[in-house]
């Protein structure tokens, strides 16, 4: 299976450096537009099997552009939101980096109130990625049309390394990211099958 990973186009709050985390809203900007219609374009060739796509706004227009040259099943699911911030969404990133200054911790380690921490939400993430990996086999092309904290979560999954060790990979708006999934790993996601009686 091969997953084509892509990041939403840009959005105002991207540019003023707002925490969207999952508050509604976050509509993509003219240029966020034009991002996922160069996606799009690039992609029309390509034979995909199906789009799966977090619900929030940002990401939805952005499978929906994308979606637009394939006549293929477009699933929204809130399993592949960004990291919900709970107290931080809607105020500057900067907030957090005064947590993390305040409490000597890494930033990727708040605990943000009404929020998620990120083995919460490497968890959840983790868990939708896996009942991708239950539904497609073989050669099968999968988008996945999501967030750069959530983008980041499957990468660790697919690659075994530590949440916080995937927190380091750069990540654009309207980037692709093309991950090989071995039968392998997919195995390993689905995890052990129940043993009948």
């Amino acid at each position: 299976m091969e997953l084509l990973l892509v990041r939403h186009g840009e959005t105002l709050e991207n540019v003023k450096g707002i925490v969207q985390g999952q508050t509604a809203g976050g509509a993509l900007t003219e240029k966020g537009i034009r991002q996922a219609e160069k996606v799009a374009k690039e992609l029309r060739g390509e034979k995909i099997d199906i789009i799966y796509s977090s619900d929030l706004e940002r990401a939805k227009r952005t499978a929906v552009i994308i979606s637009k040259n394939h006549l293929v099943p477009v699933l929204f699911t809130p399993l592949l939101r960004e990291r919900s911030f709970g107290e931080y969404e809607g105020g500057p990133t900067e907030r957090i980096d005064e947590w993390a200054e305040k409490t000597g911790k890494n930033r990727y380690h708040v605990e943000p109130k009404g929020g998620e921490t990120i083995d919460e939400f490497y968890s959840r993430v983790k868990g939708v990625l896996a009942k991708i990996a239950a539904s497609h086999h073989g050669n099968e092309k999968v988008v996945i049309v999501t967030h750069k904290g959530a983008m980041r979560m499957i990468l660790a999954a697919v690659k075994g390394i530590s949440p916080l060790e995937a927190m380091s990979i750069p990540s654009e708006n309207a980037e692709v990211v093309r991950v090989n999934v071995s039968e392998a790993v997919a195995e390993k996601l689905r995890g052990p099958k129940k043993l009948k009686a």
